[in-house]
């Protein structure tokens, strides 16, 4: 194969958009082009207490309620139930450390809940947003999951 002089131009310019479309993934990351680190998480995530609370401070809160908002005035009440820790094995023989924890929840009643992003407040913890999704067969059982997972 021989190279021409149109050839290496074409193939100048395709290389040329490569790397200027490459230097900027950092945007769509969501990152600045100062950051160290392209999947450092944004500070404004550190402030959220889930963040920094551990299992156990959720186990000492078993068999306490929490208010779940459906939306500003309705609200159910589900009470922690359990608390269970999720550690593999297989992880950690990777390198992968952390902590990862499973929180049960249940209604009194029977209580539609679906899987989304809600809005919690309890009497210790204070105003929070949890995860919370459906388990079982049982309409009133829910759980949410705390996964906080390095290298």
């Amino acid at each position: 194969m021989t190279f021409t002089r149109r050839s290496f131009i074409q193939n100048l310019g395709v290389a040329t958009f490569a790397a200027v479309s490459l230097n900027s993934a950092g945007d769509i990351f969501g990152q600045t082009a100062k950051s160290t680190h392209l999947f450092t998480p944004p500070v404004e995530s550190l402030n959220d207490p889930l963040s920094y609370w551990s299992s156990t401070h959720f186990q000492s809160l078993v068999n306490t309620s929490l208010r779940v908002y459906k939306n500003k005035k309705s609200y159910v009440k589900l009470q922690i139930v359990e608390v269970k820790e999720l550690k593999r094995a297989a992880n950690e023989s990777r390198g992968y450390f952390g902590e990862s924890f499973s929180i049960l929840l249940q209604a009194s009643a029977m209580t539609k809940l679906s899987q989304n992003l809600y809005t919690v407040s309890h009497d210790n913890l204070g105003e929070f947003s949890l995860f919370i999704a459906p388990v079982g067969t049982k309409v009133n059982q829910f759980e949410a999951i705390i996964n906080r997972i390095s290298r």
